[in-house]
């Protein structure tokens, strides 16, 4: 009876000790003994949730806001339970060792690709130790077993961004956000949160299009790449076709940053807004041809080669792209990029006609 007795007893408490985890939690539940007055207070990223209350809270203002627009909602056990707001943001997250917040770099589509975000719609909290696993992701940690500590999940961030779909590239906003410290104390909480906000560089990837420019030899073409368009004026154009056959090429504009890059195995349909970073383009003021097999030594870079007799055909030098961009980097913060290749040569004597493909990339 006396074992019997006792054990009832054990499993009283372990009720009651679990009911009052999951309302008020423990009165030892503690990182800090913040006075009363601080638990309350929301000041910038210090963001306060009272007991058994649900806080709204706008994180490009940095504070409270209310139901009718906020970025994100803390409420349950410790405010420990976030759920995304409804100011047009999608939500995920994603892991990511030894790295401040602040050296996170977000510049383009690619930057943000690699972070490997997984989306959802809240996160939770894991206090798997008191007998409550977590029921999805987590970003706040319950030690019940060791010490009753709240804090943050390790190495984990949260990501507020705005675009259709989370393979698209489409962002304009991103902003990180990442638990820095949690005080707990008698149901009440306190989140020191940190935040960097990202504007991602958005080009779309239009259609490649093909433009044909017939050049006689020793003529001077302007050609607008873009309208597949040959006109009257340097003005009017982005690039021009000068000397031998027109295999002198320039760019008609100091708009344009211009240029090529070699990529080996990619047809150019096949080059996406993540390999413009990769890229190693190379400045130029002119393209010419490889006439070497005449004697000639190349002077430049060049797109284009001569192969002397027998054949005396000029052809595409291999793997080359012709490229022009505005902005103040290419694998940085581009505002268009423009690039082409010559996909036929068609001669006539000594006149030659250029069958180009032609890819744009523009906000």
């Amino acid at each position: 009876m006396k074992s019997s007795h006792k054990l009832k007893s054990i499993l009283c408490v372990s009720a009651i000790a679990l009911t009052s985890f999951q309302f008020t939690a423990c009165k030892k539940d503690k990182v800090e003994d913040p006075k009363e007055e601080e638990v309350f207070k929301t000041e910038g990223l210090n963001v306060a949730v009272p007991s058994g209350k649900t806080i709204f809270y706008d994180l490009k203002k940095q504070e409270d806001a209310t139901e009718s627009s906020y970025t994100f909602k803390l409420s349950g056990m410790y405010g420990s339970r976030l759920d995304l707001g409804n100011q047009g943001y999608q939500m995920g997250y994603f892991d990511l060792k030894n790295t401040s917040i602040k050296d996170i770099k977000l510049t383009n589509t690619a930057d943000f690709n690699q972070l490997d975000v997984k989306e959802t719609n809240f996160l939770t909290i894991d206090a798997s130790t008191a007998g409550e696993p977590a029921n999805g992701p987590t970003w706040i940690i319950y030690d019940y077993k060791n010490n009753h500590a709240v804090y943050p999940t390790a190495d984990r961030y949260i990501v507020f961004y705005k675009k259709a779909d989370i393979t698209s590239s489409a962002q304009t906003e991103v902003i990180i956000m990442q638990a820095d410290k949690v005080t707990a104390k008698d149901g009440n909480a306190r989140y020191q949160l940190k935040s960097e906000s990202h504007d991602i560089n958005i080009l779309k990837e239009k259609e490649v299009k093909t433009g044909t420019v017939a050049v006689a030899s020793g003529k001077t073409v302007f050609y607008d790449l873009l309208n597949d368009k040959i006109t009257e004026t340097v003005e009017t154009s982005l690039v021009n076709f000068s000397g031998t056959s027109g295999t002198t090429l320039k760019p008609s504009t100091t708009a344009y940053k211009f240029g090529y890059f070699d990529l080996k195995g990619k047809a150019i349909e096949d080059i996406k807004i993540a390999n413009l970073k990769e890229l190693d383009f190379k400045e130029a003021t002119s393209l010419g041809l490889d006439a070497t097999s005449m004697g000639q030594p190349v002077s430049g870079p060049t797109w284009m080669i001569y192969a002397g007799a027998p054949t005396h055909a000029v052809s595409p030098t291999a793997d080359r792209y012709v490229l022009l961009y505005k902005g103040t980097s290419l694998s940085e913060s581009p505002n268009e990029v423009i690039i082409f290749k010559a996909d036929e040569l068609v001669p006539a004597g000594r006149d030659l006609t250029f069958k180009l493909k032609i890819k744009q990339f523009i906000k």
